[in-house]
């Protein structure tokens, strides 16, 4: 570990290993002018500041930086914003209002690349950050519960920024419209959305596996995509509640490879829905080729629409091992969920030279994949070109 070194107009820290730094304020010299927190971490390891961060100077501010984990757990009362720019930082002490926090007293929150965590203590009353959550361009808001259960109540607006939550336990988005026009990333615990919320405007929502997307909170309507723009729903994680595909919706099952996207709940599909399925072998949906699980808890319908569903609407993508076999694309066997609606007349395609039909069994629909068989005229060619080689063979054999 550096020293913490205390500038005139500046505080700066740089930490290798596990620290921690108590006692006292840092930085207090009662100046007008601008003072800039500054911890740099080049390592893994967690530096815990417990001293008052006390700037009230007009234009102080705190910079994270660094891929290490910084927890604040003093009562601080600097009024300049947070810049986490790498790393995770956490919040390690109460919230009082717009006097004091970890994260100061009321400055915007700008997330630049790095995480703010909440903290596990659960004698440490959870704050609602959201109000101060900077809202320019390219924000990536980035969120880790830490096994516990936070609410957001203010829109989060950032054109090209993205929201990620990761670690245990559940971000609840409450606010009406949600604004921010890049991927939805859900890589651990659970996102709820309450009963007005949307996310409107990202493109991408991804379910990672192990994660939980819960839009039972929008009661019987659910959610519904590609209301305001085209949309895609992906992932190997759980879906819960209703959902249906709107206008210009895509739904990929898998994220970065094959996997299994399940929903617990009804699913309704719409004529212009697209299903993106990577199929290797039939031998095991989820790990040889994509597949949408379907059960429900509390009963559940999956709605096909009055015969919109074409093999137009699905795009194959073959991978190692693909050929003749039979494809639990959408498996609502178990726990039964009611099928409603029907497939289109045009369900037969080819994919990679291999005849391919689609059908429904019971609550689930079926890609049966075949040997293409070659035309008439192919098959004279073909007798044509034996023939010759046969000729050419007796001819040298003499």
């Amino acid at each position: 570990m550096r020293p913490t070194v205390a500038t005139a107009r500046a505080t700066a820290g740089t930490c290798r290993n596990d620290f921690t730094i108590a006692g006292g304020n840092m930085g207090t010299d009662n100046n007008t002018s601008s003072r800039a927190y500054i911890i740099q971490q080049f390592s893994s390891g967690t530096l815990t500041i417990a001293s008052t961060l006390a700037e009230t100077g007009a234009g102080n501010c705190f910079i994270k930086s660094g891929p290490g984990r910084l927890v604040l757990s003093g009562t601080n009362t600097f009024s300049g914003p947070t810049y986490i720019n790498e790393g995770v930082l956490t919040a390690g002490s109460a919230q009082n209002g717009t006097t004091s926090g970890p994260l100061g007293a009321n400055g915007a929150i700008n997330f630049t690349g790095g995480t703010l965590q909440y903290s596990s203590d659960t004698n440490i009353a959870v704050a609602d950050y959201s109000p101060r959550f900077a809202t320019g361009g390219g924000m990536q808001y980035k969120v880790d519960t830490n096994g516990r259960t936070v609410t957001f109540g203010t829109v989060l607006t950032s054109a090209g920024g993205s929201l990620t939550k990761s670690g245990s336990g559940t971000l609840t988005l409450n606010a009406v419209g949600n604004a921010y026009t890049g991927t939805t990333s859900i890589n651990g615990g659970t996102l709820a959305l309450g009963a007005s919320a949307l996310l409107a405007y990202t493109p991408v929502i991804n379910v990672a596996s192990g994660a939980t997307f819960d839009v039972t909170g929008k009661l019987s309507a659910g959610l519904t995509l590609s209301q305001f723009a085209p949309q895609e729903l992906r992932g190997d994680g759980l879906v819960f509640g209703n959902v249906t595909l709107g206008s210009a919706s895509t739904l990929t099952p898998g994220a970065s490879g094959v996997g299994t996207l399940s929903f617990d709940g009804n699913l309704t599909l719409s004529g212009s829905s697209v299903f993106n399925f990577e199929l290797g072998s039939d031998a095991t949906a989820g790990t040889t080729y994509d597949q949408v699980k379907l059960f429900s808890t509390y009963g559940g319908t999956f709605d096909l629409g009055a015969g919109v569903i074409n093999f137009s609407n699905f795009n194959f993508t073959p991978l190692a091992g693909f050929g003749a076999g039979t494809y639990t694309l959408f498996d609502g066997g178990f726990p039964p969920t009611t099928l409603a609606g029907t497939l289109g007349s045009s369900l037969t395609g080819q994919i990679n030279g291999f005849d391919a039909t689609l059908s429904q069994s019971g609550s689930s629909v079926l890609l049966t994949v075949a040997a293409a068989v070659p035309e008439p005229g192919t098959l004279v060619l073909l007798a044509a070109a034996g023939l010759a080689v046969a000729v050419a063979r007796r001819r040298r054999s003499r």
